[in-house]
């Protein structure tokens, strides 16, 4: 009996040194692919990649791959390099996708709607968005709009450049397309975001070889996505099919209900470890390094002994106007306080982002056993019982970029 060749597949994404990008985007890409049934390849496209990041992709079994660099910007450079990828590497596979995707589902089914080895699939946009035409110098520019015109007028919509889905063949005819448009026509093209877009729209005009790749593969919020708990987890449909590609565009990512680091924060943080641009060790910190601050005579409202603090990150102690106290920390930090005393102790307390950084995402106070999660810049008075203790927890993956400062009102540390 003849054994079927399976086809050589690769899911690829392309990133700059960002390192915002690398853990709320990519991590998750990754750690959510790798969670489907999927086997084949994944590769990261490179575009000035710290070493660092580098060797922790490939210690982690990911391809990484230079950019062809053909173009200046990534979005559209991106998908010249994959189909020389496909073709250098001998991929007959590959799909193409925006890092800020991540796999809702444990089955993986991309590769199964190539139904025609000479085109690319890629889902509409819900929108016909301004960026399709900023882009646009002022040779040819209108009849360059009025073949993106068309296109929205044939399908209804516009492609979208999110996820592309093709064979070898058909991603070295568009990079060759691509190629002579821009190449023939220098002054119709500028180099700015969405440029990606219009040519991918261009391409579908000019050729007709460009097929519809469902939503669920590619689904930004905007699509009107059913989100629903059965007990069993979260569930995300769209059109009552299930999502598998959920497209968390910029417009979705600061109320975390479609991120999947904040949708499922102990496993990011569990599984995302291993992924860390280093490694770093928790260490503890010498009690005087905090404490020595607070040697002033001052009559604080709230006294407190500091038990221990430890850190993988930063810890840095200043004193602020009024007696307060603030103790910067990032990555995972835990501060420990006890009331010594034999009377109550009031301690009023915030926490704010330093300038420059952006916060943590996961904060908490701990009393009595109890994890409390933790807003910033909101104040909370809490009253210790003698002998009571309290701990103060970040959990960030993102030691480089993220940082929280506690403010102690009117508080003394010994």
């Amino acid at each position: 009996m003849l054994k079927i060749k399976q086809p050589k597949q690769l899911v690829l994404t392309a990133i700059d040194d960002d390192n915002n990008i690398w853990y709320e985007q990519l991590i998750p890409f990754l750690l959510t692919l790798q969670q489907t049934n999927y086997q084949g390849d994944i590769g990261i496209i490179e575009y000035g990649l710290s070493d660092s990041k580098i060797e922790v992709l490939k210690q982690n079994g990911y391809k990484v791959f230079p950019a062809t660099n053909q173009y200046p910007l990534i979005l559209i450079d991106r998908q010249i390099s994959a189909a020389n990828i496909a073709k250098k590497y001998k991929y007959d596979q590959i799909a193409l996708l925006d890092c800020d995707i991540w796999f809702p589902q444990k089955y993986f089914s991309y590769f199964e709607v190539i139904t025609n080895p000479t085109d690319l699939f890629c889902t509409y946009d819900i929108w016909k968005c301004s960026f399709l035409f900023d882009c646009l110098g002022k040779s040819n520019k209108e009849q360059i709009s009025e073949q993106i015109n068309q296109v929205a007028e044939q399908n209804g919509y516009v492609w979208q450049a999110g996820a592309i889905v093709a064979t070898q063949q058909a991603w070295s005819s568009y990079a060759s397309h691509v190629t002579s448009l821009i190449n023939n026509n220098p002054q119709s093209f500028l180099m700015v975001y969405g440029v990606d877009s219009t040519v991918l729209n261009l391409y579908a005009a000019q050729t007709q070889q460009i097929s519809y790749l469902p939503l669920r593969y590619n689904c930004p919020p905007a699509w009107g996505i059913r989100q629903n708990n059965d007990g069993y987890g979260i569930y995300f449909s769209i059109e009552n099919e299930p999502v598998e590609g959920l497209h968390v565009t910029r417009a979705h990512r600061k109320g975390g209900e479609y991120s999947w680091h904040q949708l499922f924060p102990d496993q990011y943080q569990q599984l995302g470890k291993k992924l860390r641009i280093k490694p770093y060790t928790e260490y503890r910190i010498i009690n005087e390094s905090i404490t020595h601050i607070c040697r002033e005579n001052i009559q604080p409202t709230s006294e407190l002994l500091l038990k221990e603090a430890f850190t993988d990150g930063v810890m840095n102690v200043d004193k602020l106007l009024n007696n307060d106290l603030q103790i910067t920390v990032s990555g995972c930090s835990r501060l420990v306080f006890q009331n010594q005393s034999e009377k109550e102790v009031k301690l009023c307390f915030h926490c704010t982002p330093p300038l420059d950084f952006s916060p943590c995402s996961r904060i908490y106070f701990k009393t009595e056993g109890n994890l409390n999660s933790f807003p910033t810049n909101r104040n909370l008075f809490i009253t210790f019982q003698a002998g009571q203790i309290i701990e103060f927890i970040t959990d960030e993956l993102d030691v480089e970029s993220k940082r929280i400062s506690w403010v102690f009102h009117n508080t003394k540390l010994y």
